[in-house]
């Protein structure tokens, strides 16, 4: 090629062949991330597996027998009449007719018994020991004759109290109204989660079919700082900032060992899709071995009376999840539209 005079375009050289750009070399940096992330996916999957494995065979082991005492096991409740905490109340815990516990309920209603294991057992509450004013729904449901419970976990026991109320008189508008209602909550929960998936989606074009199981391990880690039984009981609202900044942390592993190193080899985004949902999966039910399918509930909030307001019955908690997640959907509407953080 002369000099000063055109080049070729297209990449090609001189005899219209197409340059080849070199192979990355396979660095030591390279392999040395490769079997990092390897290994992070590994020891997930087996300490999944580990966790799960004693859950698992203990489910099927027999009622009659007395498994090890696991000092998480525990049999619970919240006694809870008009909306208002039911004090000084007298539960008493039975396995196969030997007394293995009792509690009293305290100021916030709340009691708890713990139990030598896994299996099934008889709860009572002492009727006579009820305030005045306070009865059950149905006097004779006071015994709950098999309460099961799961190997390191606590489980609820409800007593209903006051009058049910005429069965059969709601009408259809009452209906479609709280249905309006729940589903307007539920599609505001769903817009919470999908704004990171939004984000992540217009920035770099990816689908991250794992940004589900990242809101699930936010809330997972809010259950565990909340929880009585394996976690340090905080406030839910402290477990729920703690629970968000694991999911953070998480996040921020899976960009720094996983999408970063795909993207310096430049690999096409379905392939990166590809990935993504292998690593959904992979959490998923490393999720599920160690959590199990149970659904959890929270210490704070779990119980609550229901309000009535016109047609609408709803606990007193949505009061503050609806306004909350409208607030924030617009504060984010707001900063992408008119910050300059948002507009670049």
């Amino acid at each position: 090629m002369v000099p000063g005079g055109p080049r070729p375009r297209n990449g090609r050289a001189q005899g219209g062949h197409r340059r080849l750009r070199p192979v990355p070399q396979d660095t030591p940096r390279r392999r040395r991330r490769a079997v990092v992330v390897a290994g992070l996916l590994t020891v997930l999957a087996a300490v999944g597996l580990g966790l799960g494995a004693p859950t698992a065979a203990a489910d099927t082991a027999p009622d009659d027998v007395l498994r090890e005492a696991e000092p998480t096991d525990a049999v619970g409740g919240e006694l809870v009449a008009d909306g208002e905490p039911v004090e000084g109340v007298l539960v008493q815990v039975r396995r196969d007719g030997a007394e293995v516990g009792e509690a009293i309920s305290d100021a916030d209603g709340r009691w708890a018994v713990a139990v030598p294991g896994a299996g099934t057992y008889q709860v009572e509450l002492v009727a006579e020991t009820l305030p005045e004013g306070v009865e059950l729904r149905d006097p004779d449901q006071n015994v709950r004759d098999s309460v099961r419970v799961s190997p390191g976990r606590e489980q609820t026991v409800r007593f209903p109290f006051g009058d049910a109320g005429p069965v059969g008189t709601t009408s259809l508008a009452d209906r479609a109204a709280n249905s309006i209602l729940n589903g307007l909550k539920f599609g505001l929960v769903v817009a919470l989660c999908s704004i990171g998936l939004s984000l992540v989606f217009g920035t770099t074009g990816l689908v991250n079919f794992a940004h589900a199981e990242l809101v699930t391990f936010g809330a997972l880690g809010a259950w565990f700082f909340n929880s009585r039984t394996v976690g340090p009981t905080l406030t839910l609202v402290l477990a729920g900032v703690l629970g968000v900044a694991a999911a953070a942390v998480l996040g921020g592993s899976m960009h720094f060992l996983v999408w970063r190193p795909l993207e310096r080899r430049r690999i096409g985004l379905v392939s990166m899709m590809i990935v993504s949902i292998g690593l959904g999966l992979l959490l998923r039910h490393v999720y599920g071995v160690v959590f199990g399918a149970s659904p959890r509930t929270y210490t704070q909030f779990a119980a609550q009376s229901p309000w009535e307001w016109g047609p609408l019955v709803f606990p007193p908690k949505d009061l503050v999840l609806i306004p909350l997640a409208v607030v924030v959907l617009a504060g984010f509407a707001l900063a992408l539209q008119r910050t300059r953080l948002g507009t670049a």
